[in-house]
């Protein structure tokens, strides 16, 4: 398919991102050689003149039952009987055209090449007089069945090739042609009853198979036997034809009367008169051999639009309805996590300050001046750690939320390859490229959420912290100098903690605020894996719809003549 020959990145992006552009590339492959074989079938057909074709078997016997028509119909040449076979292969070649006429009948018969022979060199010929034909006999010499190939797809069985080319025909005959060549013979009936089984009784017979194939333009088969048909029929044969001694040799054992009916040439030629098309049929026939192309063209769109677009679509649809909830709970436990770091960043950083500054107060701090600026230089040190305390926690909690979202979109991969919708490789394509979206993004938006939660402690954190401990040293000021070292260490001590205290409570909401923020991001992100995949589930549907609607404007045209017509010329 098209998709196996890309040749340019542009073509390759465009596939990826739009299957629109599929479905019309998939429309357009449909369609072009629809017009080409409608234009060749068009090019072929006969309005004016009714043909009948006589088709089968190489050897069964075709011009013989011609050559005997034109003798009843008084339509024949100079030399009667030229035109038949002498047993070689592919002895007839070329379609030959033989105009005939009875009372006001006037029609024409086609001597189609045989279908068992090279058909290689004839196949051409073949489907040019089935074109023309707007009835057609099928000649056998050989009351069993058309045989199948039978599975061997090295040949194809005469079944299968008279599906192929009479499907189209709009009235389809079985002629079974009895090889008579003793003029004994024509005391016994022209069948057996094992032949007449053969040809009749059950699905496994000529009939049954016939209509198995053709359905309801079989219409049945006729016996006869050509060549006694013929023979008697030939009665100015040039003294120099090869069937004269023949001819002899079976009138000197039954004259030409009784050969006659024995054949059933004569009941044959009253069933070709009777059936002889009308200008309405000749319409009605030609307009049938176009249906077979569009029903074709029709049916790959069908299977196309599905196979390629709709069924994909729908399973991915499927899946993404159990995805949605399982993203929410995803979302759900990385919001808590991210809650729960709201105390525990808060109660590491208090820690971490009251730490810092007891290990100061208790080298000792000569005045209010010094321990002013040990405690900025903690809170410097803090705030960055802070930070980087913020980074990393929320950096654990995004990852995991990361791979629970890429082990959810594995199950979902993984149920589209077992119902067999990356068959259609362009949907492969696609949800490859939306995973793959995903997935790489995931390692921005962790970098983006924490750097988000660090630049806010950044600019909202040291206001408040910095402001909680100018009341400390507010009160530490005021006492200063009328107690001793240890005692001013225990009271610098006891206003930390008092002042801690205080201060927790504006880091907390500062925390709070950052991780809130995170909070909302991180959840954004993770309810926001499901956009892509949504994405090629109406763009594949979308598509799909713009196949199914091709096939659709395909059906119409079958049914509508007059726009077959002027499809067809428009084609030509």
């Amino acid at each position: 398919m098209f998709w196996l020959n890309i040749k340019n990145n542009k073509r390759d992006n465009q596939l990826l991102e739009d299957p629109s552009y599929s479905a019309a590339v998939i429309i357009g492959e449909a369609k072009g050689p629809l017009k080409r074989e409608i234009a060749e079938i068009w090019r072929h057909l006969d309005w004016s003149h009714p043909s009948v074709a006589f088709y089968g078997e190489t050897n069964a016997g075709k011009s013989t039952l011609i050559e005997a028509l034109r003798l009843l119909f008084r339509s024949h040449g100079d030399r009667p009987g030229e035109s038949i076979g002498d047993g070689r292969p592919d002895y007839t070649r070329d379609t030959a055209s033989h105009p005939c006429s009875c009372d006001d009948a006037r029609f024409n018969l086609l001597d189609v090449p045989g279908i068992e022979g090279n058909e290689a060199k004839v196949a051409a010929e073949i489907e040019s007089a089935l074109h023309r034909a707007h009835i057609v006999f099928y000649v056998t010499a050989d009351a069993r069945p058309p045989q199948s190939s039978g599975g061997d797809k090295g040949r194809t069985g005469t079944l299968e090739k008279i599906k192929r080319h009479l499907k189209p025909q709009a009235k389809v005959w079985a002629v079974y042609n009895k090889k008579i060549t003793n003029p004994r013979q024509i005391s016994n009936p022209i069948v057996s009853e094992d032949e007449t089984q053969s040809l009749a009784i059950g699905e496994n017979s000529l009939d049954g198979k016939m209509r198995e194939v053709l359905g309801n333009h079989y219409q049945g088969h006729v016996v006869l036997s050509a060549l006694p048909g013929f023979l008697a029929l030939a009665d100015e044969l040039p003294y120099d034809s090869r069937f004269a001694p023949q001819r002899e040799k079976f009138l000197n054992r039954v004259n030409a009367e009784e050969m006659l009916a024995f054949s059933g040439i004569a009941e044959f030629g009253a069933l070709l008169k009777r059936e002889v098309p009308t200008q309405d049929q000749i319409a009605q026939a030609n307009i049938r051999k176009l249906h077979p192309p569009i029903a074709k063209a029709i049916n790959h769109l069908e299977q196309e639009a599905e196979t390629q677009f709709g069924r994909p679509a729908d399973e991915l649809r499927k899946q993404l309805k159990k995805l949605g909830p399982e993203l929410g709970l995803i979302a759900d436990d990385a919001s808590k996590a991210v809650s729960r770091l709201i105390d525990e960043v808060t109660n590491i950083c208090i820690k971490n300050m009251r730490k810092k500054m007891l290990e100061e107060i208790d080298k000792g701090l000569s005045d209010d001046s010094a321990l002013k600026k040990k405690i900025e230089e903690i809170l410097a040190e803090e705030q960055v750690g802070l930070a980087k305390t913020i980074n990393s926690k929320v950096r654990a909690a995004a990852e995991n939320a990361y791979k629970s979202c890429k082990e959810a979109l594995r199950l979902v991969e993984k149920y589209l390859k077992d119902v067999n919708a990356f068959n259609s490789k362009i949907f492969s394509l696609s949800f490859s490229h939306a995973v793959e979206v995903n997935t790489s993004s995931g390692i921005d938006w962790i970098g983006l959420t924490t750097a988000a939660a660090a630049a806010t402690l950044l600019t909202g954190g040291v206001a408040a912290i910095i402001a909680g401990f100018g009341i400390l040293l507010g009160a530490i000021r005021s006492i200063w100098n009328f107690f001793d070292s240890d005692y001013h260490k225990s009271q610098q001590k006891q206003e930390l903690n008092k002042n801690l205290d205080e201060i927790k409570p504006k880091l907390r909401e500062n925390v709070k605020q950052a991780l809130q923020k995170v909070e909302t991001d991180l959840r954004t992100h993770i309810l926001g894996v499901i956009d892509p995949l949504q994405s090629v589930e109406r763009n594949f549907e979308a598509a799909a719809n713009s196949v199914r609607a091709a096939a659709g404007d395909l059906k119409s045209l079958a049914q509508n003549p007059s726009r077959i017509c002027q499809y067809a010329e428009s084609a030509s």
